[in-house]
């Protein structure tokens, strides 16, 4: 696939949220706010794109020739809860102030299983070690689109009435149906007639 295909593909076609279903309580927590939203998307691609790449690395370096392919899972969650504490730390000594903003959410991102279903399935694309890199970056760029959009209807819609049975996660699920939906307007057809 090309680059401009993995683009397209992990932001709007197979967004990890809409599409993959692969988080969905973080999405409705973390969606009360646009600044809390945009910070933890920030986090989440950089800690997505490191452990795709450090993912892809240890498969193809280690479990790909030695036959341990079926380890791959526990592989990719240890490489997971080591990278997190690991950047955690690294970021709170190169930038201490954005860290402070963002100190919370690297816990979030070590149980967050969005991460591990992007190593996941740039491994078994058999993507390369850059498309694995930018199919991280780009799912953690639609999972923080994502979670802008909703925050955005969310905080707009405190200001409409809504009925009583519809208010709170109701009301929160139709809107990321709809957004789902817009989403939908990027399918492979259309993909395909963009990019070739």
């Amino acid at each position: 696939m090309s680059y401009a295909g993995i683009i397209v593909s992990f932001v709007f076609v197979n967004n990890i949220i809409l599409s993959q279903l692969i988080v969905e309580q973080p999405f409705l927590d973390l969606s009360r706010n646009i600044r809390t939203s945009v910070s933890f998307g920030i986090v989440l691609s950089a800690m997505a794109s490191l452990c795709a790449l450090a993912s892809w690395s240890l498969y193809h370096a280690i479990l790909l020739p030695l036959g341990l392919e079926y380890l791959q899972t526990l592989t990719f969650i240890m490489i997971i809860t080591g990278l997190t504490p690991l950047c955690d730390i690294c970021t709170a000594k190169i930038l201490p102030a954005p860290h402070s903003r963002a100190r919370a959410f690297f816990p979030l991102i070590s149980t967050n299983c969005a991460v591990l279903g992007i190593c996941l399935i740039s491994v078994r694309a058999s993507y390369t070690a850059l498309e694995s890199l930018l199919a991280g970056a780009c799912a953690g760029a639609g999972y923080t689109l994502t979670l802008v959009f909703l925050a955005t209807l969310r905080e707009a819609m405190k200001k409409e009435w809504i009925p009583q049975p519809f208010q709170g996660i109701p009301i929160t699920l139709i809107s990321a149906g709809l957004i789902a939906l817009a989403f939908m307007a990027f399918d492979t057809a259309l993909r395909k007639n963009l990019l070739n």
